[in-house]
């Protein structure tokens, strides 16, 4: 690996995605004389982890923040068209300037610890981590909303400061690194948390409830249920064709308003209510003087205002297209629940593929279910095949009507000959490469330009 203090995005990304061993030491050495500061001794980090819905819950928590004023940056991954997207800097990505001053910091302390740590060898999650980290140390940042790789035990976030964490949801992923049961897969979240710390959740399974709060207790981790302290209600219907936006009943103790916020899908209703827990916990510790009516303004503010791509949006209107990033049974589950909701008299034309290293069939189970006609194809980035895809699908689904297209821009081009004449709404579901080269495709891109990671 050549190092240079001359890095771009491409050098950082051509870094193996794990390095050698656990990383601590050498992350450790590479971020001390950025922490060693008083800025360092006054930043905080809010960390959100979890199988699905970390993406929403730092961006909620992120909106509500400035929402408020807080002066605050956001940390989310992986990007979904281009690597900016990952660094967000009061309110906007992080601009080339910028970028390109945090890479000259990084590029000249990675050959420090080099000659300091000879043989070790960085990931590039860990370097993604610290390239934020001083972005925001440049911009002055007094906080980041910062959402975990994977796990949380080994997770580079667990470096930086902060005892604020959000445990989103926990289902079998990555097994063979966090563990063969949720059980297991839930404590190596919880341990982003330091002891003494904080973690908000949802109480969904109480079994396993139970046992995350055994283990918090034993750390000495205060584990709040969301749903207790704030309560969301979901009071659009399907009417509401635009699918921009759904509307929400907030209650919390006295308090009771009404929001349109532009994230839709029934997930999203946890997401809320974890991230305004997580965000009052906050502002009850960091804004003592902060008034009831200036944090519901903040809050509103916040909730109106927080976009989050790739999670049941709507990229067309006619004909209607849906896109879903969710790469997981459980994703999966909580998008069928929302076409219930929002798209109960549509028919539906599915656009699938699954990542191969993915639950393949799993996830096929649960799509094929409301879907009138469905095409099978694959994503150029770790796309099954597509005879493997259309193979399950009729085996699942031997009554409906199956297609085949051998690339996204044939799957494209399918869709909107079959849904322009049969009046049908395409979604588009099974894998997040999948749904992102879809869309590159829809709007003329082209999704082999695509860099994921």
């Amino acid at each position: 690996m050549v190092r240079s203090t001359s890095m771009t995005v491409e050098d950082l990304l051509n870094y193996p995605k794990f390095g050698s061993g656990i990383g601590f030491r050498r992350l450790s050495e590479l971020l001390h004389p950025m922490l060693n500061t008083p800025w360092g001794a006054e930043f905080e980090t809010i960390k959100i982890t979890g199988s699905n819905g970390k993406g929403s819950v730092t961006a909620l928590v992120h909106g509500i923040l400035r929402g408020l004023g807080v002066n605050c940056g956001r940390h989310t991954s992986p990007h979904l068209v281009r690597f900016h997207e990952r660094i967000v800097v009061g309110d906007a990505e992080i601009t080339d300037p910028q970028l390109k001053q945090a890479f000259e910091w990084l590029g000249s302390r990675i050959e420090q610890v080099a000659r300091e740590i000879p043989g070790d060898q960085f990931g590039s999650f860990e370097l993604i981590t610290a390239l934020c980290l001083r972005a925001f140390y440049d911009a002055e940042l007094t906080s980041g909303v910062m959402e975990v790789g994977i796990g949380g035990r080994y997770d580079p976030l667990r470096l930086l400061p902060g005892r604020l964490v959000a445990l989103t949801s926990v289902d079998l992923e990555h097994t063979d690194l966090l563990g063969k049961t949720k059980e297991l897969i839930a404590y190596e979240k919880a341990d982003i948390c330091p002891d003494g710390g904080t973690i908000v959740a949802i109480r969904r399974d109480h079994d396993l409830w139970d046992r995350i709060t055994a283990y918090c207790h034993i750390r000495n981790i205060d584990l709040i249920n969301a749903n207790d302290n704030w309560i969301v209600e979901l009071i659009s219907d399907a009417s509401d064709q635009s699918l921009s936006y759904m509307k929400v009943n907030l209650t919390s103790g006295q308090l009771r308003t009404q929001v349109s916020v532009p994230l839709v899908g029934t997930f999203q209703l946890d997401n809320i209510s974890v991230a305004c827990t997580v965000a009052e916990i906050w502002a009850r510790q960091h804004l003592p003087q902060l008034s009831t009516d200036q944090w519901v303004e903040g809050l509103i503010r916040g909730l109106t205002t927080t976009k989050w791509p790739g999670r049941f949006e709507q990229i067309s209107v006619i004909p209607p297209v849906i896109i879903d990033v969710g790469h997981s049974p459980d994703a999966c589950e909580r998008l069928i629940q929302s076409i219930a909701k929002f798209l109960p008299r549509h028919k539906l034309l599915l656009v699938t593929g699954v990542s191969y290293d993915k639950a393949v069939g799993d996830i096929l189970q649960i799509l094929v279910q409301p879907a009138q006609e469905i095409i099978c194809t694959r994503a150029y980035h770790k796309g099954e095949s597509v005879q493997r895809i259309s193979g399950l699908v009729r085996q699942l689904a031997p009554s409906k009507e199956v297609w085949e297209a051998n690339t996204i821009e044939e799957a494209v081009s399918l869709a909107k000959q079959i849904a322009t004449s049969q009046a049908m709404t395409i979604l588009v579901a099974g894998g997040l490469f999948l749904a992102i080269e879809f869309r590159t495709a829809w709007h003329g891109g082209d999704p082999r330009e695509l860099r994921f990671y």
